[in-house]
């Protein structure tokens, strides 16, 4: 197989793609029905009302989304989760498209996306209009560009990196993490070289301004963000250990999945010799 070929999709993985996406909506619909909102859901409505450049808890972007919401003027559970069920179908969407740029087909296609639909923690966080939802997608579209950009070493790929990493620094800080990991670019000379010859520093220096407006906001408020994260450490994770933490995140995925999908695919990425594999590897890992 040649992994640096470009992958299409054919008919039948459109067809499975579109089906998962009618099971996801379903599912999310019927909770929809039979549930009301989570209490946190109400302060992230509220910031549409509130729009600013920043807030103490979380950066800008949930502001402006539950403004478009709100342009309903409506107290329905299906307007306020209406941009919260259209991220978790393009998660679908982009997660399968990931799949088949990574040389898989229709049953890998059916694998991984069965593998969201049973995991408890998607399931839970991908109903609430919160911004982890929208952070789990932009991190989507970051890894689904990283993976054609190692693939192709292409413009449009490095500056889709660019607009989903300042999305989603612009929805949830944790965007540190990601940033860390696409730093694996610069330990191989092809992708290091590429990145020379295409500026990369252009793509940074946007990236900064785009960002620039919250970090003003933040310093012209002390820094809120961070205060809360010390007042967290200080209240609640201190008393959090690593392997509690891991056990949860294993009962999050669901522990068929963490079994039978993750624990093969970490051995296989440790052990494999394909190129674009042991850089996405190491991407993960860091």
């Amino acid at each position: 197989m040649n992994y640096f070929s470009r992958s299409k999709t054919t008919s039948t993985e459109s067809l499975i793609i579109f089906v998962f996406c009618v099971i996801k909506l379903s599912l999310h619909l019927i909770a929809d029905k039979n549930s009301g909102f989570q209490a946190d859901e109400f302060l992230h409505i509220e910031t549409g009302k509130h729009l600013a450049f920043g807030y103490m808890e979380f950066p800008p972007l949930i502001g402006f989304l539950a403004f478009l919401q709100n342009l309903f003027q409506s107290n329905s559970i299906y307007v306020h989760h209406l941009l919260t069920h259209l991220a978790g179908i393009l998660i679908i969407i982009y997660v399968a498209k990931t799949t088949i740029e990574l040389g898989g087909k229709e049953i890998a296609i059916m694998i991984t996306l069965s593998s969201i639909i049973i995991g408890p923690g998607f399931g839970r966080s991908q109903q609430l209009f919160q911004p982890v939802v929208f952070s789990q997608l932009f991190w989507v579209l970051n890894f689904y560009n990283l993976t054609r950009f190692v693939k192709y070493l292409d413009k449009k790929s490095l500056w889709g990196l660019t607009l989903f990493t300042f999305l989603v620094f612009s929805v949830k800080y944790d965007a540190l993490f990601f940033v860390f990991g696409a730093t694996s670019l610069l330990l191989f000379k092809r992708t290091r070289e590429a990145l020379v010859q295409l500026f990369f520093w252009k793509n940074f220096l946007v990236v900064l301004l785009l960002l620039t407006p919250n970090m003003i906001w933040q310093y012209l408020h002390h820094w809120p963000a961070l205060q809360m994260f010390n007042r967290l450490y200080e209240t609640q994770l201190d008393r959090i250990s690593r392997l509690e933490t891991l056990g949860h995140v294993l009962i999050a995925i669901n522990p068929i999945t963490s079994l039978l999908v993750v624990l093969p695919g970490v051995i296989y990425l440790s052990k494999t010799r394909n190129r674009i594999f042991q850089q996405l590897g190491i991407a993960i890992l860091l």
